[in-house]
């Protein structure tokens, strides 16, 4: 793995973070952070999303609260043009919007646009790491 990896896994989260924070920003942080491709579910999800398209109006529900923040936990794993990592997501009480921590995993593809994500999936919880 080459060592800056986990560096420009952050550096694409912090500025889709940053992006996501502002109010009315979802076709923004879709075109910077997202795949055409990406599919995504996850815990309290209904649905399989199979395409960025069909997940854009959940896109902008799931970003309302701008205390959320991610961070990168252990190291991303790599082969080729594409990486796998973990990030722990914590959002404070916002508004009427609970406290919530999430596990997420990400399936990067460097192209381009650089790091962005093909594949996600999360589920409700912290990270408790193993000794």
């Amino acid at each position: 793995m080459t060592p800056d990896i986990a560096a420009q896994l952050t550096a694409a989260m912090n500025k889709a973070v940053a992006i996501a924070h502002q109010p009315g920003q979802t076709k923004a942080l879709a075109e910077s952070f997202y795949e055409d491709d990406l599919t995504i579910t996850g815990e309290g999800f209904d649905k399989f999303y199979p395409n960025l398209p069909s997940f854009m109006d959940t896109l902008a529900e799931v970003t309302k609260n701008p205390t959320c923040n991610l961070r990168l936990i252990g190291k991303p794993e790599t082969s080729g043009r594409l990486a796998v990592s973990w990030f722990a997501e914590h959002c404070d009480t916002y508004k009427d919007m609970p406290a919530e921590d999430y596990r997420i995993l990400y399936v990067w593809r460097k192209g381009q646009k650089g790091w962005r994500v093909t594949m996600e999936s999360f589920s409700r919880g912290k990270f408790e790491l193993a000794p």
